[in-house]
């Protein structure tokens, strides 16, 4: 009598168990060597997986604190997530370790902007060190980007210039054009430049971020909606969730700024869909209680934002707003004073700052918060 298939398949059990074993090791990388899990880290960070090129480096380094190819794969990640400070810590431990620093001078540039420390990208960030010329392109545009947060847009375009005249293509140096004409506030200009960006490519997800907010600069939210928008339905026909989160952000700003409440509502779903810890969706989610006028729940979002963050000024910049509109006046004061302090030109706050203060029966130090702006070309009638 022939054996049924249940009892062959018995039979065969621990067969089957060890191959399903091997699987389930090789998926989850149990079982794998230093060098296995790294390849597997580059492919994900070469596919753009960089939170899983994080995890697979981080393995390697608890084994392997010196290898410097996992240091290199770590601090590169570390930075395309947006983490400036374990992306600088990595890169440099990477050459510590022998890494040739030609290699990461483009992603050392990167994490120290990402940190604000522009003096250091001018000082370190040399491109006639770099290695291949793309590589030299990429250290000129970070220079250039330094050279911005240190306000001096005529030497940034300059740079910039410098790119597009090696790369006409050079995408994010046509953007970096564009940002020293808003750095100018001739916005005309750029506006003009940034549609001819847009008419030689409009498939770039960061022109369109750029058109959207230059929109919201020029008041005209209902352009910057369209923009946004059309940059988050790139990111997700992309399947890339940090540009679409930032399209949504923006996109959000633009409807509340025309009063679409409901639209913005529906818009903060779909960023809780793909991050809803984030601290760009917490804050979202307290630019919409701030409408409801639910200031308890608007505060706790963003002192949640405030205890993994303690230096995002948006998040400041609102919790001042919310403590003054709730009559906690000291609270709002302490708040927008951090963002003057840390953002000389935003205009906004030193306004916020300065109605607080007038409520507060602090008329001259109302005036000292206003004076900056009262004394520029462009200061507008409610400043005055």
């Amino acid at each position: 009598m022939q054996p049924s298939w249940a009892a062959l398949l018995f039979s065969y059990r621990p067969i089957i168990i060890c191959l399903l074993g091997t699987v389930f090791l090789s998926a989850c990388g149990l079982g794998m060597d230093s060098e296995a899990r790294l390849q597997r880290g580059q492919q994900a960070y070469d596919d753009g997986e960089y939170r899983a090129a994080i995890i697979d480096a981080k393995s390697v380094l608890l084994d392997e604190p010196d290898n410097s190819a996992a240091r290199l794969l770590l601090g590169r990640s570390s930075v395309e997530v947006g983490d400036g400070v374990s992306g600088e810590k990595e890169l440099r431990r990477a050459i510590e370790l022998g890494t040739d620093p030609s290699v990461v001078l483009v992603h050392l540039g990167r994490a120290l902007l990402l940190q604000g420390k522009f003096d250091e990208v001018i000082a370190e960030i040399d491109p006639d060190t770099a290695g291949p010329e793309s590589d030299r392109l990429w250290a000129l545009q970070v220079r250039g980007e330094a050279l911005m947060g240190l306000n001096q847009p005529v030497l940034a375009r300059g740079i910039f210039g410098k790119v597009l005249a090696t790369d006409s293509d050079h995408v994010a140096a046509k953007l970096g054009i564009v940002a020293t004409y808003v750095a100018e506030r001739n916005y005309l200009q750029a506006r003009e430049t940034l549609n001819q960006v847009l008419s030689q490519d409009n498939s770039h997800i960061q022109s369109w971020l750029a058109s959207g907010d230059l929109g919201m600069r020029m008041r005209d939210a209902r352009r910057a909606q369209q923009d946004y928008g059309q940059a988050a339905r790139l990111a997700r026909e992309r399947g890339h969730p940090p540009s679409e989160m930032l399209a949504l952000m923006g996109l959000i700003d633009a409807l509340l700024a025309q009063s679409l409440t409901e639209e913005a509502r529906a818009e903060l779903l779909r960023m809780q869909e793909i991050a809803g810890g984030d601290t760009r969706t917490l804050l979202m989610a307290a630019r919409l209680a701030s409408v409801d006028e639910d200031w308890q729940k608007a505060q706790e979002l963003l002192q949640e934002i405030l205890r993994r963050a303690p230096d995002n000024r948006r998040a400041q910049m609102l919790l001042g707003y919310v403590h003054k509109e709730s009559g906690n006046l000291g609270q709002a004061e302490m708040y927008l004073s951090a963002v003057v302090a840390a953002v000389p030109g935003n205009s906004n706050a030193r306004r916020l700052l300065a109605e607080t203060r007038l409520e507060m029966n602090k008329a001259e130090e109302a005036r000292q918060a206003l004076d900056p702006i009262l004394s520029a070309p462009d200061a507008d009638v409610g400043s005055l």
